[in-house]
């Protein structure tokens, strides 16, 4: 996202209805160059801010690569629902990839094995990204 957005009302706003289970924030090519761009890793705290704001039981997974392996997927995915059902809320430090697509995926796969209705994933970044992450999804 652009860093002249209103971004903690942006988060506020989405956790205000049907909450998802995972979060992914992704810092998007703007034109204008970085310096119009709102790091990742900022934009994660002003979401755990919000969702500690709404009392929202939520898990900072920190910094996802893309490169996690299943294990790694698992361990986050145990860890969270060993206390109840956390929204997990992470951060991409390289432009979108798909593999962060793929994480998120599995991610949400390993916590609804119980049979729980599908989950929500909410990925930020731009309009470009909406489209490349349609385009991933309709290549599956």
């Amino acid at each position: 996202m652009a860093s002249d957005k209103e971004h903690l009302a942006f988060a506020e706003q989405l956790l205000s209805g049907p909450l998802p289970d995972i979060v992914l924030l992704t810092e998007a090519s703007i034109a204008g160059g970085n310096s119009r761009t709102m790091p990742a890793s900022s934009l994660k705290e002003l979401w755990i801010a919000a969702a500690q704001d709404q009392g929202i039981d939520h898990m900072d997974i920190g910094t996802v690569s893309g490169m996690e392996t299943l294990e790694c997927i698992g361990n986050l995915a145990s860890s969270s629902s060993s206390s109840g059902k956390r929204m997990l809320i992470g951060c991409q430090d390289a432009p979108f990839s798909r593999g962060l697509i793929k994480v998120a995926s599995q991610l949400l796969e390993s916590r609804g094995a119980d049979g729980a209705a599908p989950g929500l994933i909410c990925v930020t970044g731009s309009l470009h990204l909406v489209a490349s992450v349609l385009q991933h999804l309709e290549q599956q």
